[in-house]
């Protein structure tokens, strides 16, 4: 049923909004907040964009530090989400080879207990600080490096970095995309993302 909402914002406010912002761009060659010189009512939104983007930037630096968590952690000989066991493990740990007759109610996957005790350490509540994390603190600063040496130069020196940067999640999606259909039940869950629910 998503789906509804979804099509109608993008066709009355996500295409044209792109399209808007992308000539207006083109044809007066000037950036966000300048821009918007033609109407100098709208001036703030300009300058909204830019804060836009930037919390954007920050939101997506986090997820690209939890991505560069787990490359760093596939070099392992063993996955360290694939086993109960480790530290960060409870007892209600199940791995995903465990016959249901063993599962309970309370039951946790292993791959979820190390994204919430191991990766991201989740604390019972604000009152209860846990330990500074460095190791995202340090993948973290490799994410914004990252950042800093696509634009240090200017974005019209590096060309070439943004056709790869650009097309390689593409690239990726559509490899996964091709690995979740061919696998078992894929139907299935196909059927009931397209199939809508209009009672909901």
């Amino acid at each position: 049923a998503f789906l509804v909402p979804y099509l109608l914002f993008m066709f009355f406010c996500g295409i044209p909004l792109f399209f808007m912002e992308t000539s207006v761009g083109q044809n007066t060659r000037n950036a966000g907040v300048t821009v918007w010189r033609i109407v100098p009512i709208a001036k703030g939104i300009g300058f909204a964009s830019i804060v836009l983007c930037s919390l954007m930037n920050i939101y997506v630096n986090v997820i690209v530090s939890w991505a560069i968590f787990y490359f760093i952690a596939i070099f392992q000989s063993v996955l360290p989400w694939s086993t109960c066991g480790n530290e960060w493990n409870t007892d209600d740990c199940v791995t995903t080879d465990m016959n249901i007759s063993d599962r309970t109610n309370d039951s946790v996957a292993s791959v979820e207990e190390y994204w919430e005790n191991r990766v991201l350490k989740i604390s019972t509540g604000i009152g209860d600080v846990n330990e500074f994390r460095w190791e995202l603190f340090f993948t973290m600063a490799i994410a914004w490096l990252m950042v800093y040496g696509m634009l240090w130069r200017g974005l019209h020196n590096s060309g070439k970095l943004i056709w790869i940067t650009a097309l390689f999640p593409y690239v990726v999606m559509t490899i996964l995309l091709i690995k979740a259909v061919t696998l078992p039940g894929a139907g299935t869950g196909i059927m009931y993302y397209l199939v809508p629910e209009w009672e909901r």
